[in-house]
């Protein structure tokens, strides 16, 4: 497989035991109270696969026959890309994306990420990711503050890692914080300078400071009029 197939640079994995489908039984059980969780793990489709990163259709397919088989060499590829990635139980991975990505379960992709977390080396280069999808599904449930820590541990462990700006300047945006939104994007910025990504939402934030700006002139203009009527 080309190294295309490989979201970033990586690290060396906690392989996924036994237990793998122990741990699903208990999530899900953990779930069962939560209003309309449900178990999604075997309701994949080949359609979802092809929202998902190219090795979810790899680590997937070990636990779904329904899927397809394997390619060829695919469980020796799959076993060096987790080596790389330095995270083991990767199918749990693949199963928070599309609860988060694609049906919007923000309580169930929280439990796979947090699975998946202590399965990886304590310096994988693949934590900032996890991290930051894990920040996007506290987003998803309104728990800014939750958000704001993990997405902060995220540019902690790798700096550059240009999604983890973009995800914490929503979490103030939320809640109308311009200022800090403002800040992150820059700080962002001044560790990767031509990400597109993050100057176009320092563009939007500097557009909404600008309306917002506008909107107190003309208010005050009004009630400024309006005192000189009364005068």
């Amino acid at each position: 497989m080309p190294d295309t197939f490989l979201p970033r640079p990586i690290h060396p994995p906690v392989r996924a035991a036994a237990g793998t489908r122990l741990g699903v039984l208990c999530i899900a059980a953990t779930l069962a109270w939560m209003p309309g969780a449900r178990a999604t793990h075997m309701d994949v489709t080949l359609d979802d696969l092809k929202r998902l990163p190219a090795y979810c259709g790899y680590t997937l397919r070990l636990h779904r026959t329904d899927l397809g088989p394997m390619p060829p060499g695919g469980g020796e590829t799959l076993r060096k890309f987790e080596e790389r990635v330095g995270c083991g139980s990767l199918w749990h991975y693949c199963s928070g994306l599309r609860d988060l990505n694609i049906l919007g379960q923000f309580g169930y992709a929280l439990a796979e990420f947090d699975y998946v977390l202590p399965r990886c080396a304590p310096n994988a280069a693949f934590k900032p990711e996890i991290l930051t999808n894990k920040g996007r599904a506290f987003i998803g449930l309104g728990h800014y503050k939750d958000a704001v820590g993990v997405l902060t541990e995220a540019i902690r462990r790798d700096p550059k890692y240009v999604a983890a700006y973009a995800e914490l300047s929503k979490v103030f945006l939320q809640v109308n914080n311009l200022v800090e939104a403002r800040k992150i994007l820059e700080e962002g910025l001044k560790q990767v300078p031509d990400s597109k990504l993050l100057q176009v939402r320092l563009g939007r934030v500097e557009k909404s400071a600008t309306q917002i700006q506008e909107m107190r002139e003309a208010q005050k203009a009004v009630n400024e009029a309006r005192q000189g009527e009364q005068d």
